[in-house]
């Protein structure tokens, strides 16, 4: 086995590994595993490889939830300040593009051209989802307070409360998701270090 082919092969993985290329580096020490490099390096590296993968997730994890209180937060701002001019499309816009946008725009650029497509929208998804959820919930139950005091027809008025909250839910996510995506691939490599 060619022992230079195995150094080259060690510092690619090292290289890929300070990128955050972590598929790279895992082929990298394949590959000097095959051409006889050094074991000790070769797990050393590996371990290395390890805690950046884990240290990403935790990075990531971190960006979810930042995004989270920021739709929670666009959310609580549009249900305290609504304007009695407000016609319904200007806050649909607002509830189901404008916040869910910006805490995509904020997990997408968090690990801009780090992850995949797959991950970058599931990341976004969850941001928004779990917020949309909340407000759609909050407003129900208020607006439900306010239009009933007898509890007659609960069971109708359940699903179709149940039912809202889950399809602007899974919208907000979607759009989230979507701009997460958009804004994890444009944006360049790495700007939110």
């Amino acid at each position: 086995m060619d022992g230079s082919a195995a150094q080259k092969d060690l510092q690619a993985a090292v290289d890929a590994i300070k990128k955050g290329r972590f598929d790279e580096a895992d082929e990298a020490l394949n590959r000097a595993a095959h051409d006889g490099g050094d074991p000790m390096r070769i797990s050393d590296l590996g371990r290395q490889l390890r805690f950046a993968r884990l240290a990403r997730e935790g990075t990531v994890a971190v960006s979810v939830r930042i995004g989270f209180v920021i739709a929670l937060i666009g959310y609580l701002i549009v249900s305290t300040r609504q304007p009695e001019g407000w016609k319904p499309g200007i806050w649909l816009m607002l509830i189901l593009g404008v916040v869910p946008a910006v805490a995509g725009i904020f997990v997408g650029w968090r690990h801009a051209g780090e992850r995949s497509v797959k991950f970058a929208f599931v990341d976004g998804f969850r941001a928004s989802v779990f917020a949309m959820m909340l407000y759609s919930a909050a407003n129900l139950i208020v607006l439900f307070d306010h239009l009933h005091k007898d509890y007659t027809q609960v069971g109708d008025e359940f699903f179709a409360a149940a039912t809202t909250i889950v399809l602007f839910s899974i919208g907000a996510g979607v759009i989230s998701g979507g701009i997460s995506v958009v804004a994890s691939h444009l944006l360049p490599r790495g700007a939110a270090r």
